[in-house]
């Protein structure tokens, strides 16, 4: 099998849950009415997509014994969005990987990544936040405190970020 790397991005109200998460613990749904719900094969926390086309999403699959992508699962996450943070470092972002799947700009999060592996086969999809609206993310989910506080972060609003708020560098996005 040759490795397949996809992007795609939507203009389309829309949330994807992770293949274990519940929508009727994750989310207010009375208030995800303007949104399509969606689950996707891989694990992983939520991920939004508003209709301004604001976030890229990508997929990336391969055999898992290609060198391209260890066994190790963290290290398949750090080697793959390793491709991202070379290209963000490039743009003279201070890009890092955040384990277990985070990428971060300046120690805020910017891509969450999620995998499942099958019949010697592995799928990482991720997300790259260009902007968004974390006032409107926290009105319509249920994050739990726990899902940040194991990562050591302070609160949702300080951790996440798009690249248009990183150092006023609006290079990678021109519409």
């Amino acid at each position: 099998m040759k490795e397949i790397l996809s992007f795609s991005g939507r203009r389309k109200k829309s949330i994807i849950l992770g293949f274990f998460q519940k929508a009727e613990i994750e989310l207010d749904l009375d208030r995800c009415k303007d949104y399509t719900i969606t689950r996707r094969i891989s694990g992983g926390g939520i991920a939004f997509s508003d209709d301004r086309c604001r976030q890229i999403n990508y997929g990336v699959v391969g055999n898992i014994d290609n060198e391209l992508f260890p066994m190790d699962i963290i290290g398949s996450y750090k080697q793959i969005c390793g491709v991202l943070i070379d290209t963000l470092k490039h743009y003279n972002l201070n890009a890092a990987f955040r384990p277990i799947n985070d990428v971060v700009v300046d120690n805020k999060k910017i891509s969450g990544n999620a995998q499942t592996r099958w019949e010697g086969k592995l799928l990482q999809n991720g997300t790259l936040l260009l902007d968004f609206d974390i006032e409107e993310m926290l009105l319509i989910s249920n994050i739990p405190k726990e899902k940040y506080l194991d990562k050591k972060i302070a609160s949702v609003r300080k951790d996440s970020h798009g690249l248009t708020g990183n150092s006023g560098n609006n290079v990678i996005w021109k519409r």
